[in-house]
């Protein structure tokens, strides 16, 4: 069956391959772009590199540093895919630099993982009329350590590096804290480790810094595999709430196991995001803010 996904982080690196390789197959890919001239570059990469692809690739745009930006996306989003099939949460950054985002919060903190959230409540609905409805998360092998609850926005001795590190563990456990909360429904959720990939996530570094990414990195290409995997593998071939690297799933971190963090972490998120629930869903109650 042609699926109906989301995606964000795929109008570069790894995502835009597997963007692509998946409408190639004969699904309806809707891409969340950060502006309309990196939404043109991927839709003009698609049809260049994929002539004959099966399916279709377009494009919502909406800047995932803004909440308002992902609410006003959203009306768009259930107007183009009234049902969701897969929703895959793959876009991500990693500053050397504090930065803040449109709601002055810190960036990665923002993007990697508030983003996300906000995103999974709003499409509930959507995934909620498929039959074959999976969340699949982005995270990263580099998930270790713990999350200082007290200096969640590294305001105070930030470090990319450790701003990245704490936000792709927060991935895996709201991931396994999301697959609990919808334990009743049809929709499955997974998280992924795909690889050190060569992209331009480390494009802040220095230059040696880069180079030497990269030279470790496997290709895009090989790095949309396992993406594509999780959207497309039978649901009953796949282990609900794990963590996958590569196309296996494998056991993560000792403490994104801690369910306690992921419940914390989860009711942190609420008060983050609770201008911007406006309904209640299945993860997310408006009577508990």
């Amino acid at each position: 069956m042609n699926k109906r996904i989301l995606f964000t982080g795929a109008t570069s690196g790894l995502g835009k391959y597997a963007a692509c390789e998946l409408a190639y197959k004969g699904n309806q890919v809707l891409v969340l772009a950060r502006n309309k001239e990196r939404g043109i570059q991927l839709t003009d990469f698609y049809r260049s590199n994929y002539p004959n692809g099966k399916g279709t690739l377009s494009i919502v745009e909406c800047d995932l540093s803004s909440f308002e930006s992902i609410t006003k996306a959203s009306i768009e989003i259930k107007k183009t895919l009234p049902v969701i099939d897969a929703l895959i949460n793959n876009a991500g950054i990693w500053n050397f630099q504090y930065k803040t985002s449109k709601n002055n919060i810190e960036e990665t903190f923002h993007v990697n993982v508030l983003a996300p959230l906000l995103i999974i409540h709003l499409m509930l609905k959507n995934l909620e009329k498929s039959s074959d409805a999976r969340i699949i998360n982005t995270a990263s092998a580099y998930h270790f350590g713990s999350i200082d609850f007290d200096n969640i926005e590294m305001k105070e001795n930030y470090s990319g590096a450790n701003a990245y590190r704490q936000s792709k563990l927060s991935v895996v456990l709201f991931t396994r804290h999301i697959h609990q909360l919808l334990s009743k429904s049809n929709i499955t959720c997974y998280s992924l480790h795909p690889g050190v990939i060569s992209t331009d996530l480390t494009r802040e570094g220095s230059k040696l810094f880069q180079i030497l990414f990269n030279l470790v990195g496997s290709s895009p290409q090989k790095g949309a595999q396992p993406l594509i995997y999780l959207t497309t593998t039978s649901k009953e071939l796949l282990k609900n709430g794990e963590y996958y690297s590569k196309k296996k799933a494998k056991r993560s971190k000792p403490e994104s196991n801690n369910l306690q963090t992921a419940e914390k972490l989860f009711n942190l998120s609420q008060k983050y995001l609770k201008n911007y629930l406006k309904f209640d869903s299945l993860i997310y109650s408006t009577r508990e803010q």
